[in-house]
């Protein structure tokens, strides 16, 4: 072989084998950066899925033993058999929904309301089709339900709010100590005293709002500094 051919071959897979090892080395980097940012809430929504996926095979290994040839519609096993699948789509369904920030996600409660009907007619021994809808039965079970899952929501939606909102306060309040604390000593030791008693203070979810207002509060206590 040429021995200038033989050398771009080889120039050539020394690139290569420079840029895999380059994106291996992204890649690994992006996952570390990835794995910085998981929280507690990433961890138990994981786990969730996780438990919910396993759940749905569990029942053919406590009942059937890999044999659901003979499944008795009107035992335990039937019901468990027959509504597993609307149990796992219903637990996906309201993770998502609890999940989703986007403003259409109000429509998921659609795929849910109808899911729930599906459930509440397994357990109707008269019915003679196993996912016939009887819209007008279904409501006085259904409503509540579909209630209780935007009321928490609306209940978990505030509690990250308000959080976060506390965090970009203290956040500003220490910035602005840091900032002013070299030529007004004197000032900024007392409010920090302010500052310090108010973050030890008993602060209940009831009390979160009031502690806010306080922290505004002391914040433009800063600016007129």
């Amino acid at each position: 072989m040429d021995v200038k051919l033989e050398t771009q071959i080889t120039n050539k897979n020394s690139f290569f084998t420079k840029l895999v090892f380059i994106t291996i080395l992204e890649i690994i980097f992006y996952i570390v950066r990835m794995l910085k940012q998981i929280t507690y809430k990433d961890i138990f929504i994981v786990i969730l899925i996780l438990v919910l996926t396993f759940g749905y095979f569990l029942d053919e290994q406590i009942f059937f033993k890999n044999n659901t040839d003979d499944v008795n519609y009107y035992s335990v096993e039937g019901l468990f058999y027959y509504s597993k699948m609307k149990f796992l789509i219903i637990g996906f369904t309201v993770i998502w929904y609890f999940t989703n920030n986007h403003w259409w996600r109000s429509s998921i409660l659609v795929v849910l309301t109808i899911e729930l009907m599906k459930l509440i007619s397994v357990f109707n021994t008269q019915k003679t089709n196993l996912d016939e809808i009887e819209f007008a039965l279904s409501l006085p079970i259904t409503i509540p339900i579909i209630a209780l899952i935007v009321f928490v929501s609306n209940k978990i939606n505030d509690y990250y709010l308000l959080n976060n909102l506390r965090s970009v306060l203290d956040d500003e309040i220490d910035t602005i100590f840091f900032e002013l604390f070299k030529n007004k000593k004197e000032e900024i030791n007392k409010l920090e005293e302010k500052i310090t008693a108010l973050r030890k203070s008993n602060n209940t979810n009831e009390k979160s709002l009031k502690y806010l207002k306080e922290l505004i509060k002391l914040r433009d206590e800063f600016y007129d500094i």
